[in-house]
């Protein structure tokens, strides 16, 4: 069982919204997913009060924060717990990856991957290079997650929840 944070009052606002709209279209086939820029801007606010990261103002390629000592983080967020966090091919290798699952219902995010961003790049690449977003499942990455040690991971500062 993963590590889950609570959220920010304004984010269990926009996920309430969401929930009453899904009651309300209930069987349309509506799913209202806050997916895409959104749902990675919020991830990105979550994990920076939760680890006590500093967001970079014009993010680079694979540089989302860093942490006080100048070391750098890529944090990745979905909605979908048969989803996954997708990567891009660049040069740029953040030190740390923090992946969050978002669950609209509970009001809640679970850390799925907190530890160096080298290993998920390594499964990336293992058998050919890539030119294109590739997807690292959340399964394969709670997985990766159980190698990692206290000392490979971030500490959370705050907004750890039951």
């Amino acid at each position: 069982m993963g590590v889950f944070l609570n959220l920010p009052e304004a984010v269990k606002t926009l996920f309430e919204a969401r929930a009453k709209l899904e009651d309300e279209f209930a069987g349309s086939g509506l799913k209202f997913t806050l997916d895409g820029k959104l749902v990675g801007d919020i991830g990105e606010a979550i994990a920076s009060r939760a680890f006590g990261l500093k967001i970079t103002a014009n993010n680079s390629p694979g540089i989302d924060a860093t942490i006080a000592d100048g070391r750098t983080v890529q944090i990745k967020a979905t909605g979908d717990p048969k989803g996954a966090a997708h990567f891009r091919p660049h040069n740029t290798g953040a030190d740390f990856l923090i992946v969050l699952l978002l669950d609209y219902k509970k009001l809640k995010a679970e850390i799925v991957y907190n530890g160096p961003e080298a290993c998920v790049r390594t499964h990336l690449i293992e058998n050919t290079n890539f030119a294109s977003q590739r997807p690292v499942s959340l399964r394969q990455l709670r997985m990766m997650q159980e190698k990692n040690t206290a000392s490979t991971q971030l500490p959370l500062v705050r907004y750890a929840a039951a």
